[in-house]
């Protein structure tokens, strides 16, 4: 996402969501992804800020826009990975995966 596509659960050419988890050895029967982008400084605390802030605006949706949400409070994942990442212009992205 950095690197060009932007906000995008799948870049152009990239395989899918589930593909990808096997992929990297993952065995799972269901998944999910939430991704989000917000702005941050160039240091550690604002980034974890930016990246729980975030979160915490996935966990505040409401229906029918949650599925973020639904996600995060999904008691049928048992596994969740997370990434943060700033890119040069301060962007913060976060992608959290799930899987039973």
């Amino acid at each position: 996402m950095v690197g060009g596509c932007g906000l995008s659960h799948q870049c152009a050419g990239e395989a899918g969501l589930g593909d990808r988890f096997t992929a990297a050895g993952v065995s799972w029967t269901s998944a999910g992804e939430n991704i989000g982008q917000g702005n941050a400084g160039n240091n550690q605390a604002e980034i974890i800020a930016a990246a729980n802030g975030l979160t915490d605006l996935m966990l505040a949706e409401v229906a029918p826009n949650d599925g973020h949400r639904k996600n995060l409070l999904n008691s049928g994942f048992k596994r969740i990975g997370l990434a943060v990442t700033r890119g040069a212009d301060g962007r913060v992205w976060v992608t959290q995966d799930f899987v039973n």
